[in-house]
């Protein structure tokens, strides 16, 4: 109800006065988040034509073209913040995340995302991108020493303890990776996706199918306990992980609406970028059983650049059904080596080195 009073009042500020770019700026990034992308995306080039000279307008809408795929017009827009105003720390963290999950390119994504840390030492959010970055390289010991210092500097970070525990679950210590996404959810009690997600995988090596069920039963009910399963934006990757347990428990067919759901919505924007689906497809397809859909689906991501959390592959319980086909052995090995010859790529960096400011 707040969201839609917001969305309220910002379109009447902009009925009033259609050159209020803040208004405008304002109801473009809320319809956004809402997963209307090209509402958002239209209000926020307004707002950008008003006010060409702002900076958080560019970053802004930068958003808005990554979410519809539009990786070189968002790179261009963030390119422009950063000249309007090269001291803003988020335009360069936007930048190299473009990099990195949009273009496959870390070793120049790093370096832009070290900037925004240098430029803004007490944000721990661009020390905790830097950290995933890192840990997507393989370079667990500079994730975990930046991850450590997030914890320690600010106990209070709920993403800290997260990816933590991602760092352990990807070596398969399923103790600490329970010890770390319990203090996540412990920091963030209310839709912590990530944590359920943890503490899911945690508990089907243990055996304990139901307790994990449950645990999402209290956190998304509308998914576990309603008869007509409502799946949207905010909660189709839950759908997937929920499904996979439903499957387990013995509910195939309301798990198999929940892959429906989850389906229809990815379709919706990209596999790549910060907003993507990356392999969740994958994933449906091989809750489905549909191990040639899967592999191929799979072979397609890698091709296409996609490399987040590709760690995840070996250990994902939802692609058990996979897991020994030797396509799927082949794909995760040709992953690793494309990023450890970007890790190399990166290490060989002069520390003076300048920025990548290209805008693909």
């Amino acid at each position: 109800q707040q969201i839609e009073l917001a969305e309220h009042l910002y379109s009447r500020a902009i009925e009033l006065n259609p050159n209020n770019a803040m208004a405008l700026t304002w109801h473009g990034s809320l319809v956004l988040g809402s997963g209307r992308i090209a509402e958002g995306r239209k209000s926020l080039e307004r707002a950008a034509g008003v006010d060409p000279l702002s900076a958080i307008i560019r970053l802004n809408l930068a958003g808005a073209l990554e979410s519809q795929a539009l990786f070189g017009e968002a790179a261009t827009q963030l390119l422009r913040a950063i000249e309007i105003d090269s001291s803003m720390p988020g335009a360069y963290a936007s930048l190299g995340k473009l990099k990195a999950y949009a273009f496959n390119r870390f070793a120049e994504a790093i370096p832009l995302v070290r900037t925004a840390v240098d430029l803004d030492p007490d944000n721990p959010n661009w020390l905790v991108d830097l950290a995933v970055l890192h840990l997507e390289l393989e370079d667990d010991a500079r994730a975990s020493e930046l991850l450590g210092r997030v914890a320690t500097r600010w106990p209070e970070n709920v993403n800290a303890p997260f990816w933590l525990a991602v760092i352990d679950l990807t070596r398969r210590d399923f103790a600490g990776a329970d010890r770390y996404f319990r203090r996540s959810l412990e920091l963030w009690p209310t839709s912590n996706f990530g944590a359920l997600w943890g503490l899911r995988d945690v508990d089907l090596h243990n055996n304990r199918c139901e307790v994990a069920l449950d645990r999402y039963r209290t956190a998304y009910p509308q998914l576990v306990a309603a008869s007509d399963p409502r799946v949207d934006l905010t909660n189709h990757f839950v759908a997937i992980d929920v499904s996979l347990l439903l499957q387990k428990c013995g509910d195939a067919a309301r798990a198999d609406k929940l892959l429906v759901g989850a389906e229809q919505v990815i379709k919706k924007f990209p596999r790549l970028g910060s907003y993507g689906y990356y392999f969740r497809d994958v994933q449906i397809h091989a809750l489905r059983g549909d191990k040639a859909k899967a592999l191929a689906t799979l072979r397609k991501a890698k091709n296409s650049g996609w490399r987040f959390a590709w760690r995840y592959l070996p250990i994902d319980p939802s692609l058990a059904t996979i897991r020994e086909e030797p396509e799927f052995k082949a794909i995760y090995a040709e992953i690793a080596r494309d990023m450890a010859k970007q890790r190399a790529e990166l290490e060989s960096r002069p520390d003076r080195a300048p920025l990548d400011l290209s805008p693909s």
